[in-house]
């Protein structure tokens, strides 16, 4: 299991747009870490998470949220972050 977070930012670093074109997703590696991820989705958990209309603070919580469901799947959860520049 993945969880991947692309993160947009200036050149100097800085969040592009306050965050708001940065995402999240959960990523299965087997088919069984996916059937387990499509029963979470079937039971109404989004596990692809973005920031364009989430409040700053809330941002952090939803990360900590798909970390905690990629743990449930899979203890050995990969976390990739990318930055990109744009």
């Amino acid at each position: 299991m993945k969880l991947i977070i692309e993160k947009y930012v200036t050149p100097s670093g800085k969040s592009k747009r306050r965050g708001r074109m940065d995402s999240a997703r959960l990523e299965a590696e087997t088919d069984e870490e996916r059937r387990r991820l499509e029963e979470i989705k079937e039971a109404g958990y989004h596990f692809i998470q973005t920031h364009r209309e989430k409040v700053y603070s809330n941002w952090d919580r939803d990360i900590e949220d798909l970390k905690n469901v990629g743990r449930a799947i899979d203890p050995h959860l990969k976390i990739i972050v990318n930055s990109m520049k744009l």
